[in-house]
């Protein structure tokens, strides 16, 4: 959940915001003297403001033993008590500050933030309603409406509460801190990191704020700028493991392998039973060779069986479990793993509404099909730039597409992007008022195709402005095909093949999360493929010669005389460096960033085998209907 903040105490109170105190009546607060009640009670909120709960609480207790009924005092020792973790105490507290001044604001506020704790977010809004009718100028209480909105779905309305809250107090770094993960769930990424910046500038070592600006950086590709701010979010809270543990990722993503084992160690040794991290551990220890090390975190991750866990870090463990069960050849107990983790990530998906629909896309496909029909290569294409640079190497995923960007990017000559979305964006400016691909595609003319081109050419040039080409590995351009086509007709279009079975388990077992829908049921995934194979072969009919296929398998067993055809096809010189790929420095961003710091290896070759068992209905999914 985003971050609450139910603790401040800045705010006029109402009319109705406390019982009156007799001002004869002193109270003896040890170590100060006696207080006049009104004092006292400033003394307690002004202590509770800067984190000195003891004081707090035992002031609070004491104004309590004279004015039974002070309502500020019953909130302040059910805040008191949330923050202790003591629900049934916060509430009993607060239910007594709402009917002693049930026209205060706090003590509606108050209960609401127990309601949020409770995951009762239905109550937690209406009481936050309430506070509001009372008194709308409390933006801490339209920041923690916004939570409780936000967890019901109703993200516009929660976006409109952190807004008013941030228009009342532009300072208030948990509400840029909420509104940033608002618009990193919606996808706008931009929005959510200019968020998580005005966050830090209120409040600079807000921990929380650095990670999730290391999660966007590296979402886009910018892997120094992910790995600094991982870095400020572990300097600003060493205890906080999320960051060491991202940034320990980002330290293998860019090759810092022996740094990348420190940090796993050290989330371990805060967390003896942080299977990601020890999985993580194992991952790095067997490219650097150590087998048996390797293997011992395998073995120790699998053994951990951790209670109370959310759904969605669940899901993660299952399928953690699931890779190390394979590592350990246990392929049964494996595949239960990440059969248990796709189940999950299905309850999600109907949850929000997101399941595949096979008609779905399979009418999506054939809209493509209609509207680049065989003979309209010319009247499709030499729209836009005729540049050269560009090498898009495509396909379904985990098909090899990392391996060959990898080859291509050892080369002195290319530059290796990963994957980017500037394809499938440009898709989107072609449709109107919120369409999708390959909606709006009669709009595409000279100039338009010119100005996406040369977008498309000035983004990649931005990333490397050296390079003679530039290699862009997002494996569903191949969704794309065609637009590449009419936008850069001279691009360079690599598609990888892998065994139908290899690929479709590869997927299976990976956790892409709710963003690929149709990886999460066997049956699915298969008709997905099916899906994939009729396109590829329909774009090999428009573009006839002007797809380059290239098979993983090939590839692997001959890998010299293989790595050579796809660099002369890349219109390159050979240049040795292609073979010692593995010896790149550089970042890979993908699930397959470990094993291309490896050289070319055979293990997953005809991998399928080991859960043939557990293949039927991908198998009869491949064959069709």
């Amino acid at each position: 959940m985003a971050t609450f903040d139910p603790f401040r105490h800045n705010n006029a109170p109402t009319n109705d915001s406390r019982i009156q105190m007799s001002t004869s009546q002193a109270i003896e607060i040890p170590g100060v003297g006696t207080l006049a009640p009104a004092d006292a009670l400033a003394r307690a909120m002004e202590s509770h403001g800067r984190g000195d709960l003891e004081t707090a609480d035992d002031i609070s207790r004491r104004i309590l033993s004279q004015f039974p009924n002070q309502a500020e005092s019953l909130y302040l020792r059910g805040i008191i008590a949330h923050q202790r973790g003591k629900l049934k105490s916060a509430e009993k507290y607060l239910r007594r500050a709402i009917k002693s001044a049930p026209k205060n604001h706090m003590g509606h506020g108050g209960l609401g933030i127990v309601r949020l704790t409770q995951n009762r977010f239905k109550d937690a809004a209406a009481l936050f309603e309430h506070a509001l009718s009372i008194s709308a100028e409390q933006p801490h209480i339209h920041n923690n409406f916004g939570l409780a909105l936000a967890e019901l779905g109703e993200f516009a309305e929660a976006a409109q509460h952190y807004e008013e809250a941030l228009r009342m107090a532009p300072h208030y770094a948990d509400a840029w801190l909420n509104l940033g993960k608002l618009r990193q769930d919606e996808g706008r990424l931009d929005d959510a990191a200019g968020c998580y910046e005005q966050a830090l500038k209120a409040a600079p070592n807000m921990a929380e704020a650095h990670n999730n600006l290391g999660n966007i950086h590296h979402r886009t590709g910018h892997a120094d700028a992910a790995l600094d701010s991982y870095t400020r979010a572990v300097e600003a809270n060493p205890n906080y493991l999320e960051a060491l543990f991202n940034k320990a990722i980002m330290q293998a993503e860019v090759g810092k392998i022996d740094d990348a084992v420190d940090s796993y160690r050290t989330v371990i040794e805060a967390d003896a039973d942080h299977i990601e991290a020890i999985c993580g551990l194992g991952e790095v220890l067997e490219t650097l060779g150590e087998a048996s090390e390797a293997e011992e975190c395998y073995r120790r991750a699998s053994k951990i069986r951790p209670d109370r866990l959310s759904e969605a870090r669940e899901g993660r463990l299952h399928y953690m479990l699931g890779r190390c069960f394979d590592r350990l050849k246990k392929y049964d107990q494996a595949f239960a793993e990440f059969k248990a983790a796709n189940e999950l990530q299905l309850v999600a998906l109907q949850r929000s509404g997101r399941s595949y629909v096979r008609t779905d896309h399979e009418s999506f496909i054939y809209q493509i099909i209609d509207a680049f029909p065989i003979g309209s290569e010319k009247e499709r294409t030499c729209l836009g730039v005729s540049d050269d640079m560009p090498i898009f190497v495509l396909g379904m995923p985990r098909s090899g597409t990392t391996l060959a960007e990898q080859i291509l990017a050892s080369h002195p000559l290319v530059h290796g992007a990963g994957e980017l979305m500037e394809i499938p964006q440009a898709s989107l400016r072609l449709a109107d008022d919120g369409g999708s691909w390959p909606e709006g595609l009669s709009r595409l003319d000279r100039v338009l195709a010119s100005q996406l081109g040369n977008n498309y050419l000035n983004a990649l040039r931005k990333l490397a402005p050296g390079a003679k080409r530039i290699v862009d590995k997002l494996p569903t351009n191949f969704l794309f095909v065609g637009l590449i086509r009419a936008l850069l007709p001279n691009a360079t279009i690599v598609h990888m093949r892998r065994n139908p079975l290899d690929s479709c388990i590869s997927n299976y077992f990976r956790n892409f999360g709710e963003a690929v829908p149709h990886n999460h049921d066997l049956t699915d995934l298969g008709h997905y493929y099916r899906q994939y194979v009729r396109l590829m072969s329909h774009w090999d009919a428009v573009f006839p010669g002007k797809i380059f296929h290239l098979d993983y398998e090939l590839l692997v067993r001959e890998q010299e005389p293989t790595s050579r055809a796809l660099i002369a096809k890349c219109g390159l010189d050979w240049d040795d460096r292609c073979l010692e790929f593995h010896m790149t420095d550089r970042t890979v961003q993908t699930a397959s960033y470990l094993q291309v710091r490896r050289p070319i290896y055979d293990d997953s070759m005809e991998r399928w085998r080991h859960y043939e068992d557990h293949l039927g209905p991908l198998t009869a999914a491949l064959e069709g209907p």
